[in-house]
């Protein structure tokens, strides 16, 4: 008997990721758009990432129009975390209708659909495995 999980996982609709992007193509696509030189943007950046972990130090939320809230916490067991709420603008660019992310999506049919209806579909390609 398969799993709910696995069921939902085989049939929902993903994001096909491709390979990250590193501080140097960021960097490479920033000089791209802008006047700026290679040195002042890899520099910039630096600057951002030690002023944020200076900030998120100080027990300081860091908003960021456009990108997100960085906020600190910490779990049960001590450990920080840095939690991310992504900026409400950035996530309409995403899901707008021309979004380029939408190119690369697998399982585009199954959007919208319920658990219980990716569980049907399960069943029905699966006779011999169904859902438990």
């Amino acid at each position: 008997m398969a799993k709910l999980i696995e069921a939902v996982q085989a049939r929902r609709p993903k994001v096909q990721k491709g390979k990250a992007a590193g501080l140097k193509e960021v960097v490479n696509i920033i000089i791209g758009r802008t006047s700026q030189n290679h040195g002042a943007t890899y520099q910039a950046l630096m600057e951002f990432m030690y002023v944020l972990s200076l900030l998120l130090n100080s027990a300081r939320p860091v908003v960021l129009p456009g990108l997100g809230t960085f906020t600190p916490s910490i779990s049960l067991d001590g450990r920080v975390k840095v939690n991310l709420r992504v900026d409400k603008g950035l996530l309409s660019a995403l899901n707008a209708d021309d979004a380029l992310i939408k190119d690369h999506i697998i399982n585009k049919t199954m959007i919208g659909k319920t658990t219980e209806e990716l569980v049907v579909l399960w069943n029905e390609e699966h006779p011999d495995n169904p859902v438990e």
